[in-house]
């Protein structure tokens, strides 16, 4: 029953890390911790940092939208700027 929660703790550590595929380990880390955190400690280790690493990639991604935005907007405003 421990590959259960070594699952959930090594998804939710290579969501730290992956930025390209943590949302996803990062939300399998989430379910599976949550599924089997009163059995086993790995579980719920995996749990919370499978939490932590969802908010961290939305936080990235949340990031990374609005320096696209700025930066297309820097653009396209760029010949019209008088100094």
């Amino acid at each position: 029953m421990r590959e259960k929660g070594l699952v959930s703790l090594i998804c939710g550590c290579i969501s730290l890390i992956i930025p390209c595929f943590g949302l996803a380990l990062s939300i399998v880390a989430w379910v599976v911790g949550k599924t089997y955190h009163k059995e086993e400690p790995f579980s719920k280790a995996g749990y919370i940092i499978g939490i932590v690493s969802t908010i961290l990639q939305v936080l990235w991604i949340a990031v990374t939208i609005l320096l696209i935005v700025l930066c297309a907007l820097s653009i396209i405003q760029l010949p019209y700027i008088h100094y």
